[in-house]
């Protein structure tokens, strides 16, 4: 219970301090969210000496992700203000910290393990689409380079009318004007609805089959549990 409530206080704490680091970018240096940023920059700094001394393996500590992270995001901005940089540009560092919602998250756990079950079916349904974008940009290409020798100058550029085309984002800033480049722009968007579900379902079937496991685990824990408490 107790670690749960430091991780929601630390979770409310890298919110607000990156709600009043974002706020210093847009309204400059104001005094007040000075010292608040210090405040919480204190805070943070205390939290990780703590987590490092009580740490039985230091090295080990130092080294992981996380904490890798929240060196960076605490002491890196303090080391090279030092040296003369921009405050602002430090923001940037310290944005990092936002990092630590997912610091000790049985939800991120959650998902890193979705993942490893599903890397090689996630690898194979990317590489479809990678092929997907690639022979329909080059159909384009040839496709609308006569007629729009500018705006289709390039494969390589024409990717970029591909990756909005098949996300079915189409910011209009390229789009076809022959027959043949709408038949290929048409056919690549119901493309994409489809083969972007291919993913979509692979993650949303394989998180409900880990919630589902954990479920049946939590259960027959109890299980064990109830029958131990029975008397003899």
């Amino acid at each position: 219970m107790a670690h749960k409530l430091y991780q929601c206080v630390i979770i409310i704490l890298v919110i607000i301090n990156s709600i009043t680091l974002i706020t210093q970018v847009d309204y400059g240096d104001i005094d007040y969210l000075n010292y608040v940023n210090i405040i919480f920059s204190a805070i943070f700094s205390i939290e990780y000496i703590i987590r490092l001394v009580i740490s039985p393996k230091k090295l080990v500590f130092i080294f992981k992700f996380y904490n890798v992270i929240d060196f960076i995001a605490i002491f890196l901005p303090l080391i090279l203000a030092m040296f003369g940089v921009n405050s602002h540009e430090l923001i940037v560092l310290r944005l990092l910290r936002i990092f630590k919602i997912f610091q000790n998250s049985a939800i991120m756990n959650r998902l890193i393990n979705v993942f490893k079950k599903i890397y090689l079916e996630l690898l194979v349904s990317y590489c479809l689409i990678f092929v997907i974008l690639i022979i329909s940009c080059v159909m384009m290409f040839y496709a609308e380079h006569n007629a729009q020798p500018q705006v289709f100058s390039t494969i390589s550029k024409t990717l970029w009318w591909g990756v909005t085309t098949l996300t079915t984002v189409g910011y209009g800033d390229m789009y076809p004007v022959t027959l043949a480049g709408r038949i290929i722009a048409a056919a690549l968007s119901m493309l994409g609805i489809g083969v972007f579900a291919i993913p979509s379902g692979l993650i949303g079937g394989a998180f409900i089959e880990e919630m589902r496991q954990e479920r049946e685990e939590a259960a027959k824990k109890k299980c064990k549990i109830d029958k131990g408490s029975l008397p003899d």
